[in-house]
């Protein structure tokens, strides 16, 4: 009976080795599930799995952006995929196939894909403890599109990089203090360095101006005592395309009429009694038709 067993055991663990080594599921590391993203995002996850990982699949609402070749066992390690895609919404997940032919997936996972002009850098001010910097990129023309700043808090710095070419103009805006008027949540700002004070109430809109140009700033929402402010352009109007002027019509001149010459010598009558032939000095002529007048009047 034991000799029975103990063959039993050896079958079951000669089965147990040669069966494939399950993998057990793929953990997404960055960026979170609903997260806005910059261009620059690296989307990170892990393999909890002791098999053998011969692809993962990179796909972007539904379809296979990118792919990367394994032969190792990934357990443990943090593997990355660049995004290539439009701004605005998107889905993510990550299929990988073991070596055994398995196919594992992570959960989808939602994304904002940001607009270079509307990405806002978060970090720590330096001010003093807890103080974030919140800092974007922003230019005063109609292309300009909104940029949204979520979760400012008291005792934060928005800092506004305004583009006027050939220079950028920095204005940063001190939220002093979060308070209540009149039931409704108004958010007091300073700019510190030209001491300007700024105040706005929940879902209205004010002109900050940065320098001498103006740019809309609306107080959107609060949530757990951090405030979501939204920056817009004050300039809506686009340039009209630049119709090439065309030349002034010209009135074509007239060809000048030769004057007449003021005296006109009169040809003699009988042209046969005119020589034609003249010297240097003009005299022979001359005498031609003195002669030809006294043999007219005495006779030949």
């Amino acid at each position: 009976m034991k000799e029975y067993l103990y063959i039993v055991m050896i079958l079951a663990m000669a089965i147990a080795l040669s069966a494939p080594v399950l993998a057990d599921g793929i953990g997404i590391v960055a960026p979170r599930d609903q997260a806005t993203v910059s261009p620059n995002e690296r989307f990170s996850f892990t393999i909890d799995s002791a098999a053998v990982i011969a692809r993962c699949d990179f796909s972007i609402d539904g379809e296979v952006q990118k792919s990367a070749q394994y032969s190792d066992t990934l357990r443990g390690r943090i593997l990355t995929f660049s995004i290539d895609a439009e701004p605005g919404e998107h889905t993510w997940s990550i299929t990988c196939r073991t070596a055994e032919g398995q196919d594992i997936s992570s959960p989808e996972q939602k994304f904002t894909l940001a607009d270079d002009s509307s990405i806002v850098k978060v970090m720590p001010s330096g001010v003093f403890r807890g103080s974030m910097s919140h800092e974007f990129k922003f230019s005063n023309s109609a292309d300009q599109k909104s940029v949204t700043v979520p979760k400012v808090a008291a005792g934060d710095f928005v800092v506004i990089l305004l583009d006027v070419p050939p220079s950028t103009l920095r204005k940063e805006l001190y939220l002093k203090q979060i308070s209540t008027r009149d039931g409704s949540r108004v958010l007091i700002l300073e700019d510190l360095k030209k001491r300007e004070n700024y105040q706005v109430m929940q879902g209205e809109t004010i002109i900050v101006n940065v320098s001498t140009t103006p740019v809309a700033m609306s107080f959107a929402k609060m949530e757990n005592n951090r405030a979501t402010v939204t920056f817009s352009s004050t300039n809506t109007a686009k340039p009209e395309p630049q119709t090439p002027e065309s030349p002034a019509e010209q009135t074509p001149e007239e060809p000048a009429t030769p004057e007449e010459p003021a005296d006109i010598p009169e040809m003699p009558e009988d042209e046969s009694a005119i020589d034609e032939s003249t010297t240097d000095d003009g005299e022979a002529p001359l005498l031609r038709r003195v002669l030809q007048w006294f043999t007219r009047i005495f006779g030949a």
